[in-house]
């Protein structure tokens, strides 16, 4: 033999451009910005235009209204840093007073299950006629390299009985004090007790162990078949003050651990499990790793500030932290849940903010082209804060609105975890664009006046490259092999499609179990020991008249429960140990002792009425009768004279495979049984009515629709994000192309992680929603940036577009990338999945966004918004300046900016006057 159970229980988430105004008077050239050096061209009203150029007009324009809007939102930040600091700071701070109700929920059931099932509505009616009065402790106990000699691992040799005996008698006799009161396993405030074990043929008496001279010979008493070794614990009482948790805590996990840390002979090998085993380890990693969020923070904060600015890392990063706690406390007075999966969100989070930090950066970089920082004064920082932020805010807005669409639709999801993660993103990421457009530009702004005044940074002993002009020669290449580009995603997305067709739904219920977790022993343990022994299965008969009349077919239900094992439903062959029928039992008792007890029967062996048969039922199943082991399979009612249900215990085989050398709870198959025993029990229309109970059919459910919520929630939030590009980039030809972009690289994605080895699960299919809105912000970027370029060239266009806005994206993509990097060191496997699953979002994002879409754009791109802005090219030895342009409406593009310049400017002289 070898391994034993010894069991034992108790009771128990540009608009640049402007309507063109009409041309009234155009005999001036429009005022340009005063850092470029601009050739002028005079031009008469518009009716008299002629076009010497081949430009053909340009397309669609967005709203001068938004571009006006940005301005002056940026010309009252740039004007009032401090209070503009100040009171984003207290709106921060008075939103997150709202997690002081903060909802957090740990159990799986209320996390991961759809609501509203069949299945939770045959838990309910289950346990409305079995409350639940049982807590089980069970200990497998098996033979460690010692026992016995060095290849011989028999536990059941004398010396290891009397270690396992004693064990056991250290949980029978232990005391735990809760309240001031003292409890033992053998307390009677515990009502009776039940404990199954070979121990019980020496009446669990050490004494009699001991001298025991032939023990082989005594346990072959035990039971009937060899199944009966793999015995469970019975189900005695236990109160509702709390004191068994307690007792289970101090005794019988203390007893065991102390068991295992004194034989340290290595003769046996302990794994044990109790019932507040789950909600004591479930998820316990990722609470011990929350300190790589800070490590994931520092990171970023250096990464950032290498990059550009000490002080404004310092911004970039207390601006992510500001929007997490106020959107934290708003979707707290919301009544949301928070769930251990909740604490990925400071990463996502990390990884949108400084994206759109970076982008503002980039604008108020570029819009000092050709201006030393010296020779502004506040006038003209202000001008250009509002610049900046006009330039920004049209691609920030687009992002995060298609980040926030993204989220909010999968907040629907039928899975409570998903819809509230979702629904938090979107909360957070809404306050992330608010703060970037006010509180961010404020940073930068007096950053700016700090750089111009040449005072040292926050971290002055640091020091970061100088600015150099960018070469744009590496860009251009990205065209040459434009045949070579479309080949390789081809290929890729073929592989992706083969990944994702592939891609299996599994249980990962295990993974959120600590790695060093005893909980994980004792799987192993009973995966290897106990094959053959899955989860309970009850199946419950209502009515109790029905079930008087169905009762010779109860009795023997086992004959019609038997050759189901290798197919579904995967019941196991009944036995003594896994197959519990009361009707069965009292069947027996009437054939030998009923006519003893003066039961009258008919010829059936069955007591003759209804009254008569449950009175007889009643006697026989109390705690103290006969049948006591039934007592907890029959539902009566208050007054004991109407049997309201009774329930017959089964068990399913072990439903576990093998999945790349890791040992998974079979999902496929715990559906494919739970459909088929409920078909099953549907057909016995000959019975009383019936349904079946599983503790394991909440969580099925949710296997069985996690699929399909993968990809109704991705396929919705694509769908939703080409709609938000399409009014915002108001193209419909670079809203498809973005689009298309994103749903390829979401299949790449799970392509990717069929090869890497993970599955769908209830992790990966919020990671997923989360690829849908990081991939996005990559593309965007790019897509909106490209619309604004004026001219025909497509190339010219799309290398300008990189050359514009591809630095901001591939550093925000670096450092969100370097920031989860961390947490592949991770032991939680929430953050370990998160961790990959990010870097390949960011990986393929990247890919996809600054390679394979101006490659697209360069040969399908549409033509140029109304207002978009003339290229510029770089001559060598000078400043950049304005390329010339021919009289055509492109130059248009120059006065709507100027316009809007002008409105901004007015109404700030207004305000400084």
């Amino acid at each position: 033999m070898s391994g034993a159970l010894l069991s034992a229980s108790a009771r128990s988430a540009s608009f640049l451009m402007s309507k063109t105004k009409s041309m009234t008077s155009l005999n001036e050239a429009p005022n340009q910005p005063e850092e470029e050096e601009v050739e002028t061209t005079t031009m008469s009203p518009p009716q008299e235009i002629t076009t010497t150029s081949n430009t053909p007009p340009p397309t669609k324009q967005t709203p001068a209204k938004a571009l006006q809007l940005f301005y002056a939102i940026g010309t009252f930040v740039s004007s009032r840093p401090k209070l503009t600091i100040t009171i984003a700071l207290a709106i921060s701070i008075l939103c997150a007073g709202g997690m002081a109700k903060l909802n957090t929920e740990n159990r799986p059931e209320e996390l991961w299950v759809p609501q509203n099932t069949l299945a939770e509505e045959e838990g309910n009616a289950f346990l409305s006629f079995f409350p639940p009065t049982s807590r089980f402790q069970s200990v497998i106990v098996s033979g460690g390299a010692d026992s016995g000699g060095a290849d011989d691992k028999n536990v059941l040799t004398k010396d290891n009985l009397v270690k396992i005996m004693e064990m056991h008698q250290s949980i029978q006799t232990t005391n735990s004090t809760y309240e001031g009161q003292n409890y033992t396993f053998a307390s009677s405030s515990f009502g009776a007790q039940d404990v199954i074990s070979p121990l019980k043929v020496w009446n669990y008496d050490l004494d009699k162990l001991q001298s025991d001279d032939d023990v082989m010979a005594t346990l072959n008493t035990y039971g009937k078949e060899p199944k009966d070794f793999e015995s469970v614990f019975g189900a005695p009482k236990f109160d509702d003050n709390g004191a068994l948790i307690k007792w289970e805590e101090s005794v019988f996990l203390a007893s065991v651990e102390s068991a295992q840390v004194e034989n340290n002979g290595g003769r046996l090998n302990f794994a044990y499990l109790s019932s507040r085993s789950f909600s004591d380890e479930f998820g316990g990693e990722i609470t011990g790793d929350l300190v790589f969020v800070q490590i994931s923070y520092v990171i970023a904060f250096l990464f950032v500030g290498l990059r550009w600015s000490w002080a404004m890392s310092l911004a970039a990063i207390f601006l992510v932290a500001l929007s997490t706690v106020a959107g934290f406390g708003v979707a707290s007075l919301f009544g949301l849940l928070y769930g251990p999966v909740h604490s990925v969100l400071p990463f996502v989070l990390l990884g949108i903010g400084v994206d759109d930090c970076f982008v503002i950066a980039n604008a108020f970089d570029r819009e000092r082209e050709g201006v030393s920082r010296a020779s502004e004064d506040d006038t003209s920082l202000i001008k250009r804060g509002a610049r900046a932020l006009s330039r920004a805010g049209a691609s920030i807005t687009v992002t995060s609105l298609t980040d926030l669409v993204a989220f909010a639709i999968s907040s629907s999801s039928a899975l409570p975890a998903l819809a509230s993660f979702c629904a938090f993103a979107s909360i957070n990421i809404l306050f992330l664009w608010m703060l970037a457009a006010t509180f961010f530009v404020a940073c930068m702004f007096i950053d700016e006046k700090r750089q111009r005044d040449n005072r040292r940074d926050c971290l002055c002993c640091f020091t970061r490259k100088v600015d150099e002009v960018e070469d744009t020669g590496s860009k251009e290449g990205f065209f040459r092999g434009k045949m070579f580009t479309l080949v390789f995603f081809s290929v890729l997305f073929g592989l992706g499609v083969y990944g994702t067709i592939k891609l299996p739904v599994e249980d990962s219920a295990r993974n959120f179990i600590p790695v060093d977790s005893y909980i994980k022993d004792f799987s192993e343990a009973a995966d290897t020991y106990f094959p053959s022994s899955g989860e309970a299965l009850y199946i419950t008969f209502t009515n109790g008249e029905e079930i008087y009349k169905s009762r010779e077919g109860l009795a023997t239900l086992d004959t019609r429960l038997r050759g189901l094992s290798e197919e579904p439903p995967y019941i196991a062959e009944p036995n003594d140990y896994n197959y519990q029928n009361v009707m069965a039992g009292l069947k027996d008792y009437l054939a030998t002792d009923g006519a003893s007890i003066g039961v009258v029967t008919g010829g059936d062996g069955w007591p003759t009425n209804y009254e008569d048969f449950v009175a007889t039922l009643r006697s026989y199943a109390q705690f103290m009768g006969p049948g006591a082991k039934y007592a907890q399979d029959i539902a009566l009612s208050s007054d004991g004279s109407e049997l309201e249900a009774l329930r017959v215990k089964a068990e399913y085989v072990r439903l576990t495979k093998t999945y790349r050398g890791e040992v998974l709870d079979d999902a496929s198959r715990q559906i494919d049984a739970m459909d088929a025993t409920r078909s099953m029990i549907s057909s016995w229309t000959d019975l009383a009515p019936a349904f079946p109970y599983s503790a394991t059919f909440i969580a099925i459910e949710g296997f069985k629709i996690i699929n399909t919520e993968l990809y109704r929630n991705v396929g919705l939030a694509i769908a939703a994000v080409g709609i938000i590009v399409l009014i915002t980039v108001a193209n419909i030809v670079t809203a498809m192309l973005i689009t298309v972009n994103v749903a390829f690289c979401i299949i790449e994605i799970l392509g990717a992680m069929f090869a890497l080895g993970l599955v769908i699960d209830s992790v990966s299919v919020i990671n997923i929603v989360l690829a849908v809105g990081l991939s996005i912000d990559y593309s965007a970027h790019i897509g909106h940036c490209f619309m604004v370029k004026g001219g025909t060239d497509n190339d010219a266009r799309a290398t300008e577009s990189l050359a514009d806005i591809g630095a901001s994206v591939l550093n925000g993509a670096m450092s969100t990338f370097l920031a989860v990097a961390v947490l592949l060191f991770s032991k939680s496997y929430v953050f370990r999945t998160l961790a990959i699953q990010f870097a390949l979002t960011v990986t393929l994002g990247v890919l996809h966004g600054l390679i394979l879409l101006p490659v697209l754009l360069a040969l399908f791109g549409p033509k140029p918004f109304a207002s978009a802005e003339p290229i510029k090219e770089v001559s060598e030895g000078e400043d950049p300046v304005v390329k010339k342009e021919s009289i055509s409406p492109m130059n248009t593009a120059h006065e709507t900016q100027h316009e809007v310049e002008q409105v901004g400017e007015d109404a700030f002289e207004e305000n400084t006057a």
